[in-house]
């Protein structure tokens, strides 16, 4: 019995070493590295974003990977999260490895570079990372996250002195979620208009007309940074113009150098940017502008002027993104 207990714990010894045997260095400025890492910048992701949805991509890297101390002919492989710590709520995370993408769920990843047994090989991943949303991303993740780590067919080395590539995210506290609320005023609305050449030759532009607000939340985060909102009406038409209470006669609607049609719908928005303040607050004003349709409307030639009560164009705003 106990020349088979020693028998069995030279078996394990030395499957073991065979696990861990492999040493593998990214090859960066001549130098022999062990880590890498790239910093995520501030990321505020719309609240109203698809689950599946790739919110952010790292740089894409190139490096010459060496690798040796191979004790049996093996590939090199791709070991995600080699720490074992819990990932971050509402993320799932994938690389893109020589061009084709692989989402971080299974247990390894075949690389091209094969190792002899007891000789060393030069070879090069071509790798980018991403982040998915899977959920609601409440919050980040407190200090480094290993992404991957290059290993033998035997698994990870978790060893303190462990000679294995490791590639890690810094700052994933910076990405959460915002969420914005819009109002619309002055949309329908009733004004004055002037009956002249002008209105029946090029039309009429009212300034000002209406508004469209925003407020943003969390507003620690989004204070005095850009939303990108997308403006468009929910009462679509083959028209080209919006009606008003007097026959003959339409408008549209512009903001920020941009017009709103019948046509602009949901499916083809424009987009607004929207400027917060201090207090994630922002505020655009609507023009109007005034056209025929018919120029023998028997109500032009009655009066100097009159006043014309637009249709409500049933806008709608959603948030496209932040900056």
């Amino acid at each position: 019995m106990k020349i088979l207990l020693s028998i069995m714990f030279v078996f394990l010894l030395s499957f073991s070493n065979f696990s861990f045997a492999l040493d593998c260095y990214a090859v960066i400025n001549n130098v022999k590295e062990t880590t890498d890492s790239e910093s995520v910048a501030d990321i505020i992701i719309p609240e109203s974003a698809q689950n599946g949805e790739i919110i952010w991509r790292s740089m894409e890297y190139t490096r010459n990977i060496y690798c040796d101390k191979a004790d049996v002919d093996e590939y090199v492989y791709f070991y995600p999260f080699p720490d074992k710590t819990t990932l971050p709520a509402g993320m799932s995370f994938g690389l893109v490895y020589n061009g084709k993408t692989y989402d971080l769920t299974t247990s390894k990843i075949q690389t091209d570079i094969h190792v002899s047994k007891g000789g060393s090989q030069t070879g090069q991943i071509t790798v980018q990372v991403f982040i998915k949303k899977t959920g609601n991303i409440s919050s980040g993740f407190n200090g480094d996250l290993a992404i991957y780590q290059l290993d033998g067919q035997g698994g990870i080395n978790s060893n303190n002195d462990a000679k294995n590539f490791k590639f890690s995210l810094k700052n994933l506290s910076n990405i959460a979620t915002g969420n914005c609320t819009y109002s619309l005023n002055g949309i329908p609305s009733t004004k004055p208009i002037n009956i002249n050449d002008n209105l029946i030759s090029n039309g009429q532009t009212l300034t000002s007309i209406g508004s469209a607000s925003v407020s943003c939340t969390p507003v620690d985060l989004l204070k005095n940074r850009i939303v990108n909102m997308k403006l468009y009406t929910n009462s679509s038409s083959g028209n080209s113009l919006f009606s008003t209470d007097k026959s003959g006669l339409g408008y549209q609607l512009s903001m920020s150098g941009k017009t709103i049609l019948p046509s602009t719908t949901s499916s083809s928005p424009v987009e607004i940017n929207f400027s917060l303040d201090a207090n994630g607050n922002a505020t655009k004003n609507f023009d109007q502008n005034i056209f025929l349709t018919n120029a023998d409307e028997t109500w032009l030639y009655q009066n100097n002027q009159t006043t014309a009560t637009s249709t409500n164009p049933n806008l709608a705003m959603s948030i496209d993104s932040f900056e």
